[in-house]
């Protein structure tokens, strides 16, 4: 995958690594444009068992994981350390710069995000709608007074077979995104 990505993005530092089946229709016109400018691309990939660089983000990852999975912050010194891996798949079309997803799965045990939309490579800005679901309820992610208040609310977010289901955004750029939901007809941003 940092193959894939270096040679699309340009960048350096790969932001994850993992073997990708990866299967698209290229078109690049004749021209003096830069090639990321008439680079044309249609196409899906699937990125089994990967792994972002960042420490943060994989720290963050394990943490979400553990989460979904019902695994509560008293009980995550209990787990043994390890390394989350991720799943990512996608339908994509790259055109001028912008990539636009049908789809664009990503997930962890217990989590996935389903999203749809568009990011663009020069500005490395994003603009995604999508789910947010989880295996645990909301109730199971905390213990303590935090899981006995948060039980009544299970209810309102269980949906189609998942714990916790609810709308998400992911807007701003690579190194900013912003996520964000709207419950109950108020939105709120996720740090």
């Amino acid at each position: 995958m940092e193959d894939i990505l270096h040679l699309v993005m340009g960048d350096s530092r790969p932001l994850l690594t993992g073997s990708v089946d990866f299967k698209t229709k290229i078109v690049i016109p004749p021209g003096d444009q830069d090639v990321l400018d008439k680079l044309d691309l249609d196409g899906q990939f699937a990125i089994a068992s990967a792994k972002f660089t960042s420490q943060e983000v994989q720290r963050r990852l394990l943490t979400l994981s553990e989460r979904a999975r019902g695994i509560s912050k008293d009980e995550e010194a209990e787990q043994p350390k390890q390394t989350v891996a991720s799943n990512l798949l996608g339908r994509f079309k790259l055109d001028r710069g912008v990539v636009s997803f049908s789809r664009l799965r990503f997930s962890v045990p217990g989590a996935a995000i389903d999203l749809a939309g568009n990011y663009n490579l020069r500005a490395q800005a994003m603009d995604m709608k999508g789910t947010f679901r989880m295996q645990a309820t909301l109730a199971d992610t905390q213990s303590g007074v935090k899981h006995w208040l948060l039980k009544p609310l299970d209810p309102f977010f269980e949906k189609d077979g998942a714990g916790f289901l609810i709308p998400v955004t992911i807007t701003g750029t690579r190194d900013h995104p912003e996520i964000g939901t709207s419950i109950f007809h108020h939105r709120f941003t996720i740090h």
